[in-house]
């Protein structure tokens, strides 16, 4: 109905212009129950037997919604034109009963002091590759880029200069370059293609080689939480882990020598659900103190919850106004929900946000 009505009024509705469609979209909601229709809707959803006796009423549904009307209320929401013309009160999310982590445990590779997640492509002919994973396989197939490997770079290196041969020299017009290979390959051209049969073998003299279907690749990943499961079958020199695990909160430290914030992530297992009481004795706890506040001069800041509104003065003198989304192991920083970041040199101020939207200053660091 809200569509409906929006479309009615010409009134656009863009998620990535901010937060204040929720609030037209809500005020039309509330406007609704005044009206005839609403009246209907509340009566129908509160009188489980209503419908099944007056039918006939469903027939003038169309009707009312055509002839909708809330002149009086129209007029103030046509006011609400972007996050400024409304308060927002946003959920912050102190509970630590939820999921740990994904269910997905996956397998890394440890070079030197160095982590790598090994995943995969898993259909090489499917006709979406290119679509769903161009970027991807530019990087893959580009030598220099050390941020993506594939595993058949390392270990098979005839192999993979023949799949970067195809991959660079069969793309027509964004197809599957995989695919058009193999058409082009393949012994009867009436036949339609079957992977079993006409698909990609690894280079041998006689051959027949073993068919290739996936892509597996590794991609650099910062201190993936390893799992010490013995009863899991894997190949010598592979680990198995999760890639990451839920933050109850992060804590802010300020080093007084190098006069920058220090971003101390407790991670859920470290929680006592009862509680909610802090367990340092536990090897996450230990691994990131060890790593990130031993021996170092500091001072406690506060901690950071996920949905609580910060204001960041960037170094350049750019001013952020975000919602937290939570440590970042990957910028070693906080993620806000718009996508950019608290760095550890910028100056941010934290604000109390009541359930009407009103911000109260808490404290702003670092303190001038």
């Amino acid at each position: 109905m809200t569509h409906n009505i929006r479309k009615q009024w010409n009134l656009d509705k863009n998620r990535d212009d901010g937060k204040y469609h929720h609030a037209v979209d809500a005020s039309i909601v509330g406007g609704i129950a005044t009206t005839k229709i609403g009246n209907k809707i509340i009566r129908f959803q509160n009188d489980s037997q209503y419908l099944l006796l007056n039918k006939q009423e469903l027939k003038d549904i169309p009707n009312l919604l055509i002839n909708f009307s809330i002149p009086e209320m129209k007029n103030e929401i046509f006011t609400i034109k972007s996050d400024d013309d409304i308060n927002i009160s946003m959920q912050v999310n102190k509970d630590i009963n939820k999921s740990i982590a994904n269910a997905n445990i996956y397998s890394f590779v440890k070079k030197e002091d160095n982590y790598f997640i090994i995943e995969q492509i898993d259909d090489i002919y499917s006709p979406d590759l290119l679509r769903n994973n161009k970027k991807l396989l530019d990087s893959l197939f580009d030598e220099n880029d050390k941020k993506y490997t594939l595993l058949c770079q390392e270990k098979d290196p005839k192999l993979f200069d023949y799949l970067k041969n195809i991959y660079l020299s069969y793309q027509h017009d964004n197809t599957n370059p995989f695919l058009n290979y193999c058409e082009e390959m393949k012994d009867n051209n009436d036949t339609p293609f079957n992977y079993l049969k006409d698909g990609i073998k690894t280079p041998s003299k006689n051959n027949k080689g073993v068919l290739v279907k996936r892509l597996r690749y590794m991609r650099n990943t910062n201190d993936p939480f390893l799992l010490d499961k013995k009863n899991i079958k894997k190949k010598q020199n592979t680990l198995i882990g999760l890639d990451s695990v839920s933050t109850y909160c992060t804590k802010l430290y300020w080093d007084n020598d190098l006069k920058k914030i220090i971003f101390f992530p407790i991670y859920t297992p470290c929680v006592d659900f009862k509680n909610k009481t802090i367990n340092k004795e536990h090897s996450l706890y230990k691994t990131y103190y060890q790593k990130l506040i031993e021996g170092k001069n500091v001072q406690f800041i506060v901690d950071l919850f996920n949905g609580q509104y910060i204001e960041i003065e960037k170094s350049n003198g750019e001013l952020l106004k975000e919602y937290v989304k939570g440590y970042s192991k990957s910028n070693q920083s906080i993620q806000c929900k718009s996508g950019k970041y608290l760095s550890p040199k910028d100056t941010f101020t934290l604000y109390d946000v009541d359930i009407l939207g009103n911000k109260h200053k808490r404290l702003t660091w670092p303190q001038k």
